[in-house]
Parts: C-alpha cells; structure tokens; sequence
C-alpha cells in the first residue's frame, strides 16, 4: 500500500505539474491582469458564491462514493446510473438556490448572468470529480492523475489561442473567460463519461427513490461537511465585496491575487488526499495499521509546506511584483499572510482524509462547524477595518485553529501521536528558513536564484531533521517488492 501510495502520489504530482501553475500563472493570471482588479475582483466573489453552494451538486457523494466503492469494488455497477439521476436532481435545486440567492443580495442582471454561467461551470465540475472519484476507488490512480489535468489543458490551449494568438480578433473578458471554461468542462465530464463506462459493468436502471433517499441518508454527514468546510474557506471574498461599498471589488481583486497563488500550492496536498482517501479506507478495512503512511505524508506535507510558505513569505513583495504589475506592498503584505495558512491547509488534507476513512464525520463536523462560526465573526470585525489583510489574518487563524484540531482528532479516534520532538523540529526549520534567507539575501544574488537556493537548501534541512524520512520513502518504495521475492 504505501509503494503504491509513493508511485501514484509521485505521477500525479507530475502530472498536475506540468499543467495547473501554467493555468493558474500563465492563464488566470494573465487574464487577472488584462481586465484588472476590480473586474476580477467581481468575478472571483461570483465564483466564490457559486463555490459556497457547490455541496448541493455533490450532497457528500464523491467521498461516500470514493470510500464505498474503494471497500467493495463491484458497488460501481450498482451505484452509477442511480447516483447519476440523483446528480441531476441535485443540480436543478442547485440552479433554484443560485438564483433564489441572487435575489436576495440584490444582484444585477449583468452579475445574474455571469453567476449563472459559474453554476453551469460548477455543475459539470461536480460531474468530473465524480468520475475522478469512481476512477480513484478503483484505484486507477495513473488514468485519475491523467484525467485531473484534462479540463485545465484544454482551458489552456483555448485560452491561449485567444489571449495570444488572437482567434476571435478580441481582447479576452470575464465571459469570454467563463464560457472557454464551460466548453473544457463539458467536453472533460463527457471524456469522464466514456472513461467510467470502459472500466465497469456499468447497468443503467430506471430512478429508484429508496436508493436515492438511501444514498442522501448515509451521505448527509459528508455533505454537511462539504457545507461548512465551503463557508469558512470561501465566504471571505463575497464579504469583501458586500462590506465594502466603495472599496469593495478592488479589495476583492487583490485577495484574489493571494488567494489563486495558494490554490496553486494546495494543489499539492490535494493530491495526497485523492491518493490517501482510498488507501486509508481499504487499510482500515482490512484492518492494517495506517500509522506509518500517516506518519510518511504528514512529514512531507509538512517539509513542503513550510518550506514553500516561509521562502514565499520571506520574498513576498518579489512574487507579487513579479506576478502583478498593478501590486504594491500592501498587495504583498496580504499574500504574506494568505500564503502561510498553506501549513495549516496541508495538514488538514492529511488528517482531513483519515479521519473521513475512519468515519468520524461528527467530530470533522463540529470542527468544521466551529470554524466556520469563528471566521465569520473575525471576517466582520477584521474587514471593515483592514479590507484584504483583515480577511487573510481570519483565514490564517481559523486555518489553524482547525487543523490543530484535526491533529488531536487523529489521536483520539486512531492514536496517531504527533510527538512534540517533531513541533520543536518544525520551529527550529522555520527558524532555518528565516536565518537562511536572510543571510543569502545578502549575498547579492537576484532573489529568484536566492528563492530556489533557499527551496533546496530547507528542503534538505527538513530531510535532516528528520520532519520526513528519506529512508522510510525508499523502504516503502521497495516493501512490496522485497514481500514477494
């Protein structure tokens, strides 16, 4: 299992590499700037609001899915055509609450429209992932991570044929933006599609409500949770827009700015969750012990991290220059503090997964639950007074708050011990990392060369301080080898 876990984790991050930072830096950023801040400040707070009821479309069904079929493999033949009516069905109440909620805000026609297209985009998403999520339980992880890039590389070629080849003989907007999205979604969910029927004895039957009602109730507890991790994650941007009358969309943009660069970086820990999801529920199943893989992605989620959140914090004023040629310091000083809820995010992506294997979906509830209530009270306090740097300390701290609790949750339902050696080895390498940079700094040297120096060099520290094991990734690598020699 954890040969696997390194070989899958391994080509996906490969895979996802080659692909989502050209989209998210060569693409979304360039469009970011081509129609300026308050533009997309707008359509990053309509995504957001899309974003925050996308639950409906999935109702906990992709990580029920993913967990039922990952245990028994032939539940796929069962479970498709049904979960697809269901699906649809989600995704009429989906387009009935979007535009029940465009109402009450006071949305206008020109903002109803793009909300509109967003959900369209939203809805064919949640088609895509539960394919992933069919693909994933079955453990196909190389066709999963091939399949995870497919919709971005198209959005890339489509994109880049407008913005740099100019096609359509017109400056890319907003809804040129999200209507090129919607045709690589739609094109992607129906490869989707095809891929799944090729892979299981796929039997399509007429609606069955007790299945449906069946799914819906041992479904609700993932749902839930989808509902309240959605708020305290993404709520942020729509309250920008809405407390701020004056200031409120370009303020908006600006933590869009942060925000799409730590989307990048969770693209990471991510894809360990895709791959640990079902490893965990097959290892717990068969009743093996998931400490050591625990353990194992823990340490390098941890390295990574930090190492990439405090090298970006150090040269935080450099990115956002380099990225934005609107940005000045108070842009860098928002993405300084956005950029170091990536450490708490990683972690809860691990602990997140095992904790969801194992079934404790009450406990990740309350939790969630609890920060949702804790953002959105220091959101009202901190953005009326600080706009963009009021939201990104709300979301520092709820970040933390809850991925520390996540660690305690691990404790208490699996007896995974996070050693208090390993949090003095985490202080000593973020102390690594700030001596370090600032004496290579002073070298001279151009900051991009002091940054990847800097990125090798901790990396290598976290290595030595033994925050992740070396040895345990070669060893793990080869276990299944040397068992069957």
């Amino acid at each position: 299992m954890q040969r696997k876990f390194i070989t899958s984790l391994a080509f996906l991050i490969f895979a996802n590499l080659l692909v989502k930072p050209f989209w998210l830096f060569g693409i979304d950023r360039t469009v970011q700037n081509i129609v300026g801040p308050e533009e997309y400040g707008v359509y990053f707070a309509v995504f957001n609001l899309a974003f925050l009821f996308h639950i409906i479309l999935d109702f906990g069904i992709n990580n029920f899915n993913n967990r039922a079929v990952s245990r028994t493999p032939s539940r796929l033949e069962e479970y498709f055509s049904r979960v697809l009516q269901l699906k649809i069905l989600l995704a009429l109440l989906y387009l009935f609450v979007i535009f029940l909620i465009s109402n009450i805000i006071d949305y206008s026609i020109i903002l109803k429209k793009l909300l509109l297209l967003v959900a369209v985009n939203q809805i064919l998403l949640s088609f895509i992932l539960y394919f992933r999520s069919n693909i994933a339980a079955l453990q196909n992880f190389r066709t999963d991570a091939l399949f995870s890039i497919y919709d971005r590389l198209l959005m890339i070629i489509l994109c880049g044929l407008v913005i740099w080849f100019n096609i359509l003989d017109r400056t890319i907007d907003i809804f040129l933006f999200v209507y090129i999205q919607t045709i690589s979604l739609a094109v992607a969910a129906v490869s989707g599609m095809i891929i799944n029927l090729f892979y299981g004895k796929i039997s399509f039957y007429a609606i069955d409500k007790d299945f449906i009602l069946k799914i819906i109730s041992k479904s609700y507890p993932f749902a839930l949770l989808g509902i309240l991790m959605s708020v305290y994650s993404r709520i942020d941007a729509v309250m920008i827009e809405r407390f701020l009358p004056d200031t409120g969309r370009t303020e908006a943009g600006i933590y869009a700015a942060s925000y799409r660069i730590l989307d990048a970086a969770n693209m990471l820990p991510f894809l360990f969750a895709t791959i640990l999801l079902p490893l965990y529920s097959r290892m717990i199943k068969e009743k093996k012990s998931v400490l050591k893989i625990s353990r194992l992605a823990f340490g390098l989620v941890l390295a990574i991290s930090i190492t990439l959140s405090t090298s970006s914090w150090l040269f935080n004023v450099q990115i956002m220059e380099l990225l934005y040629p609107d940005a000045d310091v108070y842009w860098a000083d928002v993405f300084g503090i956005v950029i170091a809820a990536f450490v708490p995010v990683s972690i809860m992506y691990v602990f997140g997964s095992l904790l969801t294997a194992n079934g404790n979906l009450k406990a990740l509830n309350t939790i969630a639950a609890t920060g949702v209530v804790i953002n959105i009270m220091l959101n009202i306090i901190l953005i009326k007074k600080y706009g963009a740097l009021g939201a990104a300390y709300a979301t520092l701290a709820t970040e933390w708050l809850v991925a520390i609790w996540h660690i305690f949750a691990a404790k208490k339902y699996l007896n995974i011990p996070v050693p208090a050696l390993t949090i003095l080895k985490v202080l000593l390498l973020i102390a690594f990392i700030v001596i370090g940079g600032n004496l290579l700094i002073k070298t001279g040297l151009q900051w991009w060369l002091v940054y990847g120096l800097l990125m090798i060099f901790m990396f290598g520290c976290a290595a030595s301080l033994k925050i992740f094991h070396p040895g345990e990734i070669y060893r793990a690598y080869n276990a299944e080898v040397t068992d069957a020699k």
